[in-house]
């Protein structure tokens, strides 16, 4: 199945295991393979894929499955303390009433 041709929204394709942003599929090619296919976004011309020999593909799968699993029980990584941003004069929309730039408003009558 070339990139072309493969039916992506197809509500009865069940090759489509994961419908999302970068869909992926698995299906057979020509060859006999096991293809595990990701959808291409709207920037490229073709999808990712990987043609997997049929004899490695449950070893493969397993693979997946066992990393998987250790990635889940792993503590979640510790990211680094972002950096504190240096300090920045406050910017408004409009000059402050007690700013130079104002004009002083003046009241006829009030004292």
């Amino acid at each position: 199945m070339s990139g072309d041709d493969f039916k992506w929204y197809d509500e009865f394709n069940r090759a489509v295991v994961l419908r999302a942003y970068g869909s992926i599929a698995v299906h057979e090619n020509p060859f006999g393979d096991v293809v595990v296919r990701q959808e291409r976004d709207a920037l490229e011309n073709e999808d990712h894929w990987v043609a997997i020999p049929v004899q490695d593909a449950e070893h493969i799968a397993h693979a997946i499955i066992r990393k998987a699993a250790e990635i889940k029980a792993a503590p979640p990584p510790v990211r680094p303390p972002k950096e504190p941003e240096p300090a920045r004069e406050p910017q408004l929309a409009l000059p402050s009433p007690a700013h130079a730039t104002v004009r002083p408003t003046v009241v006829k009558g009030v004292a």
